[in-house]
């Protein structure tokens, strides 16, 4: 009997390995952190940004209310007056590789916002920017920046010329700050706005933050040579002649005036996004507009307002650079529809100019409702080239606005002469409506099955000459698949990892770059899922991930997180920031650079979908590509548990009965091909 057992011992040894090798990463651990919540749907808890240093330290930015703590326990600060007032507050923080907190930075306000707008990590700096204001019109007002707290009663006795930033009274302001990766504050700096408000129509020149009225991430990056690059979104008032004035550390040397275009009435706000350049010893390099001109917007008189009449919004999501300190941004525009502004006036097709040359184009109303573009600039923040997607409706020049297509790029990255960009994509094929690249209606962005309405996507273009070169969808299984605003991808090895979330759940996957061949539109890929009860997902951030092979994932969500039976978040806030690492050594495998060799390296493995997992009632099996003959349940010990028929693309299996423990899903397809996957049969 004890050979018997001995021999099934060394048997498992050598049958697990195996049965499982092809998935071999693991949840390591997962954190929140939430505060009080805000007013309705404005929750304050959030993550915006992350990095991995070169030690595979982990650096979080991001917002959170009131009475912040790390998951239910460590309090962000031990003083009373921070701790107690729910006000948008920033938080940055670094953990070890086991998920340790290391050390942590806020800067609160007692009664004003202090909204975090980007991190970027280079030659072992962080580098953030925010916006924060302190002001004496509230009772008792305070500041804590960065560990230090100021009241303005502690300014009252000081001269208004005398207070400095951020401990000024009645100043609005965005900070730029540095630290060394200890967490060691190295250099800030402060820009000032002040509004071009006219005071002949009852405002004064009002005091406002670069980063104007906007709660979402603002991306910024640093070149080679230190200077910092933001995209901010601006609204002005006023006549053209008043200026837009930028002051730097309240430094009267360095007081920039921009005159910008167009007369706006009070009631009537010009939307556009800035550029900014700033050198490393902070002058202002450039201001300047993204959008420089525009035809085919309504006048004056159909909407009532001004001559420029910018009814439009612009939006930038991506921003990235290579070696050579140029710049790509990736973002949409969106326009009025019917029944907007007293309908749309609009002159199709209409032109976004960037500069004089270049421009993005709405051909008809069918793409008014969002249009995706790319820019790259030198780094003298000239264009070089633009791309854009293009939309159509072939049932009318001027289709419903029920039907227009929808699409929206967001975040970027650079590999090699590569620029790859994520975004999501919704449109009416039953109504002929068509999103496609390049103006050629055969680069288009299918369905992965006839129930999906909205889709992620990834495309792919030369960064030398903004050639668009192929597109991937994620096929899911669900009628929709989509990413965030706050997403960007992440390359490793020749692979893109990509966040995304569906109606019910969250999932990560990716995929190999030899995929991305012009017109190969739907990809084989290896998802996994994450699952909450409720599922609720709000907001999930960029992917980041380390040489080494783990993945850090962020989420927004009011539901109990699940990953894996030993790493389970019991969340009861309407609102938590959850970030959780997950490693895979086979990521760090470079992958094939081409098609050659793909079909050996994946084993068709990546070209099936299991979830959930864990699993603990249904189970569901998915093809993107082969047919799947039958799916089988086996244990551990080869022993089949369960066998279904399936003659098709997928299979849903009850595995209620299985005891709790892993399982081996062997697929065979309609070729005879087997493929193993594994699974954990949960207890929940």
């Amino acid at each position: 009997m004890k050979q018997k057992i001995t021999l099934y011992i060394i048997l498992l040894m050598f049958l697990l390995p195996a049965l499982f090798s092809q998935e071999g990463g693991e949840w390591k651990w997962a954190h929140y952190y939430t505060g009080n919540d805000g007013i309705g749907q404005d929750y304050y808890n959030k993550i915006i940004n992350t990095a991995f240093d070169d030690e595979g330290y982990i650096y979080i930015y991001g917002m959170c209310g009131g009475n912040a703590n790390l998951d239910g326990t460590i309090q962000f600060s031990d003083n009373q007056e921070v701790v107690t007032a729910n006000v948008e507050t920033i938080l940055l923080a670094k953990f070890d590789t086991l998920g340790n907190m290391l050390w942590h930075k806020i800067v609160k306000s007692r009664s004003l916002p202090t909204i975090p707008k980007g991190m970027y990590l280079r030659d072992n700096k962080i580098h953030i920017a925010g916006n924060g204001m302190l002001s004496n019109s509230w009772y008792h007002d305070w500041i804590y920046y960065f560990d230090t707290l100021v009241t303005c009663s502690q300014l009252d006795e000081i001269p208004l010329t005398e207070q400095h930033l951020p401990f000024k009274c009645n100043s609005t302001w965005t900070f730029f700050a540095t630290f060394d990766l200890d967490g060691n504050l190295l250099d800030d700096h402060f820009v000032e706005v002040l509004s071009r408000r006219d005071s002949i129509i009852g405002y004064e020149r009002g005091e406002t933050s670069l980063c104007i009225e906007d709660k979402s991430a603002t991306p910024i990056c640093i070149d080679s040579e230190g200077n910092t690059y933001i995209y901010t979104p601006i609204g002005y008032f006023g006549n053209e002649s008043d200026p837009i004035t930028i002051i730097i550390d309240g430094d009267s040397n360095r007081v920039y005036d921009m005159y910008l275009p167009g007369s706006a009435a009070s009631s009537s706000l010009i939307s556009n996004m800035m550029l900014y350049k700033f050198s490393p010893d902070w002058e202002l390099v450039f201001a300047k507009r993204l959008i420089d001109h525009t035809e085919g917007i309504a006048t004056s008189w159909e909407l009532l307002q001004d001559s420029v009449n910018q009814i439009y919004l612009p939006s930038v999501n991506g921003i990235s650079v290579d070696e050579e300190d140029n710049m790509y941004i990736s973002g949409y525009i969106s326009l009025p529809l019917n029944g907007s502004f007293y309908g749309d006036l609009n002159q199709y097709p209409v032109h976004f100019y960037w500069d004089s040359t270049h421009y993005t184009t709405i051909q008809d109303i069918s793409g008014s409702e969002h249009l995706s573009f790319i820019i790259k600039y030198n780094p003298n923040g000239e264009v070089q080239w633009c791309n854009q997607t293009y939309t159509t409706n072939h049932n009318s020049p001027c289709a419903n606005p029920s039907y227009t297509a929808k699409n929206q790029f967001f975040g970027n990255i650079i590999n090699d002469e590569y620029i790859y960009i994520i975004g999501d994509a919704s449109n009416f094929e039953e109504q002929n409506t068509i999103i496609y690249f390049d103006n050629n209606e055969e680069n288009y962005l299918p369905r992965a099955n006839p129930y999906q309405t909205r889709r992620a996507f990834c495309v792919k273009f030369d960064k030398n000459t903004g050639m668009y070169l192929g597109n991937v969808i994620i096929p899911a299984y669900i009628s929709s698949a989509f990413v965030s605003d706050h997403a960007t991808p992440a390359v490793l090895n020749n692979q893109i990892h990509i966040n995304c979330a569906s109606t019910d759940q969250f999932f990560t996957c990716h995929f190999g770059l030899g995929r991305m061949s012009t017109n190969m539109n739907l990809i084989s890929f290896t998802p996994f899922h994450l699952y909450s009860s409720p599922a609720v997902y709000t907001l999930f951030g960029p992917t980041k991930i380390s040489q080494d092979g783990k993945l850090l994932v962020t989420i927004r969500t009011s539901g109990e997180m699940t990953f894996g039976d030993d790493i389970v978040l019991h969340l009861n806030s309407n609102s938590n920031a959850v970030f959780a690492l997950y490693h895979d050594p086979s990521f760090a495998i470079p992958y094939p650079e081409d098609d050659i060799g793909i079909e050996t390296y994946q084993q068709d493995n990546t070209s099936f979908h299991v979830y959930p997992n864990p699993a603990n009632s249904i189970l569901h099996v998915v093809s993107s590509e082969l047919p799947i003959r039958e799916v089988r349940i086996v244990d551990a010990m080869g022993r089949e548990l369960i066998r279904k028929t399936v003659n098709g693309m997928d299979c849903v299996l009850d595995v209620t009965s299985l005891p709790v423990g892993m399982y081996g899903v062997k697929i065979i397809t309609e070729n005879g091909k087997t493929i193993v996957k594994k699974i954990i049969k949960s207890s929940h």
